[in-house]
């Protein structure tokens, strides 16, 4: 009877004892079931919704990787975040990545503290799978990601992917106070197959592809961008759902040298703020669709088309484009900059469904082509818009297939003579146009009415011989002197002078409206193309033959 008692006492110690242990266990040992189920970021303050004293922290040590109380898989030199959680990384990884294989429903903050990564086998971050995903520059850190030319794929990845140093199959916000540069040889610096939002931080790309893409949508604020670039700089790339592949631009500065398009979408853009300096080989602006622009400063400064898209409605902002082919050009369908140069399309071809609306900003295009083109129909009821068109002759400072009604604003544009067109005699607002003996750049010009009072002095930049101007200061009956040369004393905006006098000049035309446009008599060639044109027909060929230099194309890979 004592024997079995002991056994039995002896069982149970070791059944105490075992309880203990794991017990304690439990309590040392934080395993990935532990970290939190539910994130709450409120996008408006992601930093502000972050609390990093409930972080887990991961240290980078060069070639090895410390994930505190076992808070992620670590293996080799890649670290495997497998759970929904706040991820704090810090330090250095000379050849490694940070991967996410969480659930559908999971949601993983990565945030960047003072951390440079180089994956020297593929991609810097990879988001291969959670419901959504944040990469976090923290507030006053430095963080630098880096790949490399050549990606290793794992026997899972056999689709191709990933192919950017960033990359998320999942919604991914790409955000922080903190600065984030990436150096991307392979692809696409940043790219999201899903949705992407990129904000709030300083972040400067290098990249032989593009810079930022999104598949389903992309939305940039706040943020401190500069993309330098070897295809497009900021893109969007789902043309399989109508309803999806928007791009929002809603603030922040961006510096953009792109080697085709800096800003290029398959659906609609919208830029309702921003400050923005541009510079590229193909279009600075890209829609296949709808390009409304509301506010903003953009500055195109080298493109071959400045703003190019299907429907392009501007109602405010400052933009200041310079164009070796188009300023801004009204076509449809895909990009047409390079495909549909001469020799490689019908340039001319008219397109019922292309419209470009202005009705208010101040814009200024100087282009070598079309300056303001589009082939259907144009409107314009406020604003400034200022035109310092071609001087070959194969182009016009204005340039429509359908109709340009104006109702409202102030046009101003100046060119060749041989192309040109002015408004359409369904506008509300008159017009004149005027052929001149050939000016040279910067040569002002002045109309003033019969009582000596200043209507538009304007200083080309370029050499002109058609003058358009359309302002609700021309009324009918009333007759208006044209001046060339001379000096004013106003503020000079792109050319434009306000609040000044004039004086010097020597009279070159005298005009009274009769009409809706109202021209001399001196064109030549008269005036026999449509709705107030020169000559221009639809469907023309250039003159000569003349072709079309196609911008350079960049060493990047195909878009995705």
């Amino acid at each position: 009877m004592k024997k079995k008692i002991k056994v039995l006492s002896l069982l149970l110690c070791l059944v105490l004892l075992c309880c203990l242990f794991c017990s304690c266990k439990n309590e040392n040992t934080a395993t990935t079931n532990e970290v939190s189920s539910e994130i709450n970021i409120d996008i408006n303050d992601i930093e502000g919704s972050i609390d990093l004293t409930k972080a887990h922290k991961i240290t980078l040590n060069g070639e090895t990787i410390s994930a505190e109380n076992n808070c992620a898989e670590i293996k080799d030199t890649v670290v495997k975040i497998k759970d929904t959680g706040i991820y704090e990384l810090s330090g250095t990884l000379t050849d490694g990545q940070v991967k996410v294989t969480a659930d559908d429903n999971a949601t993983v903050v990565i945030v960047l503290n003072g951390v440079d990564i180089t994956n020297k086998h593929g991609c810097a971050i990879h988001i291969k799978k959670a419901k959504q995903a944040f990469v976090v520059a923290w507030s006053g850190s430095e963080n630098k990601l880096s790949d490399t030319e050549n990606y290793e794929f794992s026997a899972d990845d056999t689709d191709g992917e990933p192919d950017a140093t960033i990359f998320s199959k999942s919604d991914l916000v790409v955000a922080g106070k903190g600065t984030l540069n990436i150096d991307a040889n392979y692809s696409t610096a940043i790219k999201s197959k899903d949705n992407l939002i990129v904000k709030d931080l300083t972040l400067s790309i290098d990249s032989v592809d593009d810079g930022i893409k999104g598949r389903d949508s992309l939305e940039l604020s706040t943020a401190s961008i500069k993309i330098d670039c070897e295809n497009d700089g900021i893109k969007t790339t789902n043309d399989e759902d109508d309803t999806l592949g928007n791009l929002k631009i809603l603030s922040g500065n961006f510096e953009i040298n792109a080697g085709k398009d800096a800003i290029h979408s398959k659906n609609q853009i919208d830029i309702s703020g921003g400050d923005f300096k541009i510079s590229c080989e193909d279009d600075g602006v890209h829609s296949d669709s709808i390009l409304n622009i509301t506010d903003g400063n953009i500055k195109i400064e080298k493109s071959y088309e400045g703003l190019e898209a299907e429907n392009i409605n501007i109602s405010g902002g400052n933009i200041e484009i310079k164009a070796s082919d188009d300023g801004i050009n009204a076509a449809g369908g895909n990009d047409s900059s390079q495909q549909n140069s001469f020799g490689g399309g019908d340039k001319f071809k008219g397109n019922a469904n292309a419209s470009i609306k202005v009705t208010g900003g101040f814009i200024y295009i100087n282009a070598d082509g079309d300056g303001f083109d589009s082939n259907g129909t144009a409107e314009m009821s406020g604003g400034t818009l200022l035109v310092d068109g071609p001087t070959n002759g194969g182009d016009g400072a204005i340039d429509y297939d359908i109709s340009f009604t104006m109702t409202g604003g102030l046009l101003v544009a100046c060119g060749s003579s041989e192309m040109a067109q002015a408004v359409s005699d369904t506008s509300t607002q008159n017009c004149i146009m005027v052929n001149l003996s050939k000016q040279s750049a910067d040569t002002l010009f002045n109309l003033s009415d019969s009582n000596g009072n200043s209507i538009v002095t304007y200083s080309p930049s370029k050499e002109y011989q058609n003058v358009v101007i359309c302002s609700d200061k021309i009324k009918t009956g009333e007759t208006y002197t044209i001046s060339t040369g001379g000096q004013c004393s106003g503020e000079n905006n792109h050319g434009l002078y306000q609040n000044g006098e004039y004086t010097g000049g020597t009279k070159a035309e005298e005009i009274t409206v009769n009409s809706v446009v109202t021209s001399n008599s001196g064109f030549m060639g008269g005036m026999g193309g449509p709705n107030g044109g020169m000559g221009r027909g639809n469907n023309m060929e250039p003159p000569n033959g003349e072709m079309r230099q196609e911008p350079p194309n960049g060493r990047g890979k195909p878009a995705f």
